[in-house]
């Protein structure tokens, strides 16, 4: 499909991947956020965490994924993938921590309300880049004072105070390829049940899980992007639903 895509000029100018007011990706886009050689645009992954919360709610019973359910009786209501606490979480963070978006790149942070802790799930290999864990992951651990008031602030205290919280590393893979965080951050959002992740990942198939990821938003039901017919025939299954910004 991304060599369709590269090969024809009308589908580098078409909207492929709509999603309301909050991203749009022409197939130009989409060739630069999917290239095997360079990092590509993050904020794919917002559609991202919409496409997969989708999934957990529509899929939930058959999902092997992360069970949120304290999370999901908060903010979330059945058929919708955002309540408007959630959106107003999601804005106040925004705003809070927009400065921070280069240093928790490649990282996840799991707030588990279970045990108590906040898992982190990075993969990068200090090994090669001559370093620790620590040091990097000191300016998170400066932001999570922030995040947990805002979470105070929306929930009007309702959920757990975490910013002090145990901070525990998870053995995940660690990727290859320079700029292959944005598919191994999906694998783990998609795959993460909160012990462990349920899902060989090889380090070495950055490319492969690149394609799937593309392929992942593409076809999306939320994806409103109207699909022209030679690329429609790359589709698996699924289909459209209606969307709306009160959703």
């Amino acid at each position: 499909m991304r060599n369709k895509i590269a090969s024809d000029e009308k589908l580098k100018v078409t909207t492929l991947v709509d999603f309301s007011i909050f991203c749009a990706f022409d197939g130009h886009d989409l060739l630069t956020t999917f290239s095997d050689d360079k990092d590509g645009d993050s904020s794919i992954l917002d559609f991202t965490v919409h496409c997969l919360r989708y999934d957990n709610i529509v899929h939930k019973e058959d999902s092997i994924g992360y069970k949120a359910n304290d999370v999901e009786k908060v903010y979330m209501d059945a058929g919708k993938t955002e309540t408007e606490e959630f959106t107003i979480l999601r804005q106040c963070l925004e705003s809070e921590i927009e400065q921070y978006s280069n240093i928790t790149k490649a990282k996840r942070l799991c707030i588990n309300l279970i045990y108590n802790r906040i898992v982190i799930l990075d993969m990068i290999d200090y090994f090669w880049v001559n370093t620790s864990p620590e040091p990097c992951h000191q300016p998170i651990y400066a932001m999570l004072p922030i995040i947990n008031v805002a979470f105070q602030k929306v929930t009007k205290n309702k959920f757990p105070q975490f910013d002090n919280w145990s901070r525990p590393f998870i053995d995940v893979p660690k990727q290859a390829g320079p700029s292959d965080f944005m598919f191994f951050l999906w694998k783990y959002m998609e795959f993460w049940d909160g012990e462990s992740l349920n899902i060989d990942i090889n380090p070495f198939k950055g490319m492969i899980y690149n394609i799937e990821m593309m392929h992942y938003l593409v076809f999306h039901p939320l994806n409103q992007g109207d699909i022209p017919d030679e690329l429609d025939i790359y589709r698996l299954g699924g289909r459209k639903i209606e969307w709306n910004e009160s959703q």
